[in-house]
């Protein structure tokens, strides 16, 4: 979760991100890539409680994120996957097969977790 800035840029591959960490990683960020938290800027204990609760509490719940090369793309249109199903973040996330930068829409307030309607 949030892995960047002071404490991974320049650092050893051994406490940092890494491509032969795994085959595959789920990187989230609250406040810029990948997958965007949208609620709050840079909030960074909330994405452990979405994730908690994703795995702990709704390991079936599917938040999906949707394909964007930019925020603004995001906000035009916010309903669309593309090709395909919409990946999903947390525990189903490996299931997707998908690669890229995803934005997800969440509460301000717990559950932060949002159901796609």
């Amino acid at each position: 979760l949030d892995p960047a800035g002071p404490l991974f840029e320049d650092t050893d591959v051994d406490v940092r991100l890494d491509p032969s960490d795994a085959i595959f990683v789920d990187c989230i960020h609250s406040d810029g890539l990948p997958i965007y938290d949208l609620g709050l800027s840079c909030s960074h204990h909330r994405t452990n409680l979405i994730l908690l609760r994703n795995f702990a509490t709704e390991p079936n719940l599917s938040i999906p994120g949707l394909p964007r090369f930019t925020f603004k793309d995001y906000l035009k249109d916010r309903d669309r996957c593309g090709d395909g199903p919409c990946p999903v973040l947390g525990y189903r996330s490996i299931d997707s097969h998908r690669k890229g930068k995803y934005y997800l829409k969440t509460n301000s307030q717990s559950p932060f977790c949002m159901k796609r309607k």
